[in-house]
């Protein structure tokens, strides 16, 4: 929404000068609803990287405890070619698995970084730009409270005079 001449006609302050003001609202209105925008988008990626780490953390869990029976097993040196057999094929499933895992914690490390540092400039940036957009805002607020108060004195000295007028007719 922006404003043109013919709405701004009712202040003393130059037409440009109110429209502009004007203008400069809606902008700061624009940039807090795209930086809203963002802050959620953030957030939810945040929440599911997390949620990630967490399953990540449970998976690293698991692992450690198969490890721990694998170590047990081999710690009683059995010779039965079965129980060789089963550790092998534990072992091999444990470093697959291992592997995955190694994979999946890099990617979403990597995407955490990435969630970090491009959100915290677009956060930086922004919140420059609405900070100048709240400096006019407050600047525009402190113009409509003095164009209020000259309003009050003009009709009082104007309701003033019409007594005045009255008082010296009669």
């Amino acid at each position: 929404m922006s404003f043109n001449n013919d709405e701004c006609k009712l202040v003393s302050k130059p037409i440009g000068e109110i429209c502009d003001e004007l203008n400069g609202v809606n902008k700061l209105k624009t940039r807090h609803e795209l930086l809203c925008r963002t802050l959620a988008s953030w957030k939810l990626g945040m929440e599911q990287n997390s949620s990630q780490l967490n399953i990540l953390d449970e998976t690293a869990e698991l692992l450690s405890d198969r490890h721990k029976c694998v170590v047990d097993m081999l710690a009683s040196k059995s010779t039965n070619p079965a129980l060789l057999n089963r550790l092998q094929r534990e072992t091999q499933a444990m470093e697959l698995q291992v592997g995955i895992w190694l994979r999946e914690i890099s990617d979403v490390s990597i995407e955490r970084k990435k969630l970090e540092l491009e959100h915290a400039l677009e956060f930086s940036h922004q919140n420059r730009g609405l900070q100048r957009c709240e400096t006019n805002v407050e600047l525009a607020k402190m113009d409509a409270d003095f164009l209020y108060r000259k309003h009050r004195k003009v009709w009082r000295d104007f309701l003033a005079d019409e007594q005045k007028t009255e008082t010296d007719e009669q």
